[in-house]
């Protein structure tokens, strides 16, 4: 395929991953389609993350540092030097099959007026077994309303390809600690083209302790993320309205079920909806 001869640029931030980064790498080196880079930003971890990173001789692999501790300046590092034509995330606990690359590709291939390619998830534990959670992508078109909207048929980010354009500044918040993901996505899909492969593209390892498990983290994160939207994105009124509701939504449900703190189930609705 003739696409297939440009660099795909894979940007992982990494901060105390010394227990799965080797996993993570190796699969990357499993890759089918070969003419990568892989960017591993160790964010000033306090294990020896950047010295397993290292110890793989393979030229494609590139670690650097990056001490201001954050996901968001972590892949902003990558991203500065990044050389492929095509860029995707994964992160440092995650595992991509070995078609990952490949046939996300294809897709770019069959349609070149594609911005970004999307793939399905398996979800794993620990030890990578697969679990009963699986994310699939439906979505083909233009993706920025539908993110607007938190729908699903397009919304799990971290899975997205994405070719690049040189007239595109591509940076992440750095302000934002939750929710940093979709602002990025936003601001980059305005009037681009979304499309997906029905391969699986991702190993999602589901573990404790991950970001989206820090309920409060979450709604400051989606209350910088509206206020972004409202302020940068020229967004319209009943369209954030509707956001905000939805956001609104999930926080009650989030204290209620996972935290079961009642009180905040009832507040948190009410900080997102004056956002």
């Amino acid at each position: 395929m003739s696409k297939n001869n440009q660099m795909v640029s894979i940007i992982t931030a990494a901060f105390n991953a010394s227990k799965y980064v080797s996993e993570t790498i190796e699969s990357v080196l499993r890759q089918e389609y070969t003419n990568w880079e892989l960017i591993v930003v160790d964010n000033n971890s306090n294990d020896n993350t950047l010295q397993i990173v290292k110890s793989f001789a393979d030229k494609r692999i590139i670690g650097i540092s990056e001490y201001k501790q954050g996901v968001g300046h972590a892949r902003n590092a990558g991203l500065k030097i990044m050389k492929g034509s095509f860029f995707c995330f994964l992160d440092a606990d995650d595992v991509m099959p070995p078609t990952a690359l490949s046939s996300r590709l294809q897709i770019f291939e069959s349609n070149p007026n594609l911005d970004f390619v999307d793939g399905r998830v398996q979800y794993v534990d620990e030890v990578l077994v697969p679990i009963n959670k699986k994310y699939t992508p439906s979505f083909i078109g233009m993706p920025f309303d539908r993110l607007l909207k938190l729908d699903s048929s397009c919304l799990f980010g971290n899975t997205w390809m994405i070719k690049k354009d040189p007239t595109e500044n591509y940076t992440f918040q750095t302000d934002m600690t939750h929710a940093e993901d979709l602002f990025f996505y936003l601001s980059i899909s305005r009037g681009k083209q979304y499309s997906f492969t029905s391969d699986t593209v991702l190993l999602y390892r589901q573990r404790e302790g991950s970001a989206m498990s820090d309920i409060r983290g979450l709604e400051n994160g989606y209350i910088k993320l509206i206020k972004k939207i409202k302020i940068r994105l020229n967004t319209p009124f009943k369209t954030l309205f509707l956001l905000k509701l939805k956001i609104a939504k999930i926080m009650c449900l989030s204290f209620l079920f996972h935290d079961r703190n009642f009180v905040a189930a009832i507040k948190s609705p009410i900080r997102i909806l004056k956002a």
